[in-house]
């Protein structure tokens, strides 16, 4: 499961029979307000016994509408011989549609809702966020997490379409991001949260990451885990800045839709505020099925109010507030 090894998107499963389990995931927002998201991935790729529930391959669409009434979450499932991926680069293949690190394309049909989707785009990287650039890839190394993630495209353009039956939905360069996780298992407790486009900034971007971790099969008491594993990265004119608990401050809230941040560079002289709450009914349902059989009861907004406020200062100076950057399209 090595990080540094393999390519950032690349298939990260080594051939144990244990439970594994990887999944990618791109969302992109609309100039309608709209959010769509495709997510690809694996549970037990090795059980061909079907010995846990939970094995087998899976699409997950996602379609968030200002419209209600066309709000879509479809996740169609098949047996791991549907599946296959390469672990030199990002290339992945359900049941015929192809996901790659340029192109998605494919089709498949959501029998819940008895709906066709067909979808076929170019994507475009511009940045990415990776363990390696906080120097954390010795711990995918060491195959002591229970969990590892990050985000090959932290900032990308997506330009294309996708048909929902006879409805077609057409973008050109809309702002996208995808990130790739793996491991032996969910965590208990986890928190995200992804912004690349601000009303003031188009071409900042922001992601964080933060949740429980297990060494050597035992999960850290909860102080230690609330004080540990969370990363951070911010793309402001030109420069990213890279935050890590382990070597700089950071405090966090996360409850019932709400999430408040803060972590600060003392060396550096910059500190972030990151704050974003969405309503109960606004949150979506996504129950993550663990390759254990066990399950996280979680929620997702794929658009949501958020501001970030940057601060300057550091060792010998108060902290003097520079810019505040603010989105409806925040996800989390």
């Amino acid at each position: 499961m090595s990080a540094k090894a393999r390519a950032p998107g690349a298939y990260m499963w080594r051939g144990d029979r244990q439970p594994f389990y990887q999944r990618w995931w791109l969302k992109f927002n609309l100039d309608s307000g709209e959010c769509l998201s495709f997510q690809v991935g694996i549970n037990n790729p090795w059980d061909e016994a079907g010995e846990f529930d939970a094995t087998g391959s899976f699409v997950f669409f996602d379609r968030y509408s200002p419209d209600p009434a066309k709000n879509l979450m479809s996740m169609p499932m098949w047996g791991i011989e549907a599946f296959s991926a390469r672990s030199e680069r990002f290339e992945v293949e359900v049941d015929g549609s192809q996901f790659q690190e340029r192109r998605f394309r494919g089709e498949f049909h959501d029998a819940e809702h008895d709906k066709q989707i067909r979808f076929d785009f170019q994507i475009e990287p511009r940045h990415s966020f990776l363990l390696a650039d906080l120097k954390l890839d010795g711990i995918a190394q060491s195959q002591k997490a229970n969990t590892l993630w990050q985000a090959p495209f932290s900032d990308c353009r997506v330009t294309g379409s996708v048909h929902i039956d006879e409805e077609t939905l057409t973008f050109h360069e809309a702002p996208g991001y995808l990130d790739v996780f793996w491991g032996r298992s969910i965590p208990d407790r986890w928190f995200w949260a992804n912004c690349n486009k601000f009303d003031q900034s188009p071409d900042t971007w922001f992601v964080l990451g933060g949740g429980e971790l297990e060494i050597l099969g035992h999960k850290l008491p909860r102080w230690v885990s609330e004080a540990f594993p969370v990363v951070a990265a911010l793309h402001l004119d030109g420069e990213t800045h890279l935050f890590n608990s382990v070597l700089n401050r950071a405090r966090f809230h996360f409850d019932k839709g709400e999430i408040r941040f803060e972590i600060r560079r003392l060396f550096r002289g910059i500190r972030l505020v990151y704050t974003s709450k969405v309503e109960r009914q606004e949150v979506r349902p996504m129950d993550w099925h663990s390759p254990d059989d066990t399950i996280l009861e979680s929620g997702m907004a794929l658009t949501a109010p958020a501001t970030l406020e940057i601060y300057r200062g550091g060792l010998f100076s108060a902290w003097k507030l520079e810019r505040t950057l603010t989105t409806p399209n925040a996800a989390g």
